[in-house]
């Protein structure tokens, strides 16, 4: 009996970044100290393992809220992506098929320059590494074609370009991001 109870379809959860359900209270306020360590814990810190745990645990925060699809990035947004393996993504998309949550996963390269530097964890030993932008779009290419409109259509791989110039900087320096979309 739903008498007295509103019936609405699932909302949908335009914006969110694949990592942040981890680390979202670890900044304290100083938005330039949260983002230095999301990148650190990205690029570095995290294993397959991480990856599953945030997924697992924002699409059910998102389900418990009413909401039954939503868009992320596969990292701390264009500048920190975590697109150097494809096990990353992964992780993340086994995790959405579990919850039964749609998701559109946006991958895509890092801003320039290239090599970006990254630790990939191997049996439980790091690695470093140094990824180059065909190594990014590689992965990308990847993740769209095991995941996209799969498993029912849950999960959904989208591309994403670097919406800043050179290492993040918003100067509005154009050129470096025209420069990406030529290689692509």
């Amino acid at each position: 009996d739903a008498g007295g109870m509103v019936a609405m379809p699932g909302m949908f959860d335009g914006h969110a970044h694949a990592g942040h359900g981890l680390v979202k209270s670890m900044g304290a306020g100083d938005t330039k100290a949260w983002f230095g360590a999301c990148e650190q814990i990205y690029t570095s810190g995290s294993t397959e393992a991480f990856w599953r745990a945030e997924a697992r645990l924002t699409l059910l925060e998102r389900l418990k809220c009413g909401v039954t699809t939503g868009a992320m990035l596969l990292g701390g947004g264009a500048s920190i992506m975590r697109t150097d393996d494809p096990a990353y993504g992964d992780a993340h998309c086994e995790a959405t098929v579990e919850t039964g949550i749609r998701t559109f996963l946006a991958v895509g390269p890092n801003p320039l320059p290239f090599p970006k530097r990254y630790v990939q964890y191997d049996g439980g030993k790091a690695r470093e590494t140094e990824v180059s932008f065909g190594q990014q779009m590689e992965t990308c290419e990847t993740l769209i074609d095991r995941w996209n409109g799969k498993n029912d259509k849950r999960t959904n791989i989208c591309l994403i370009l670097p919406v800043y110039g050179r290492d993040g900087d918003e100067t509005g320096n154009w050129s470096d991001v025209e420069d990406v979309a030529r290689e692509i």
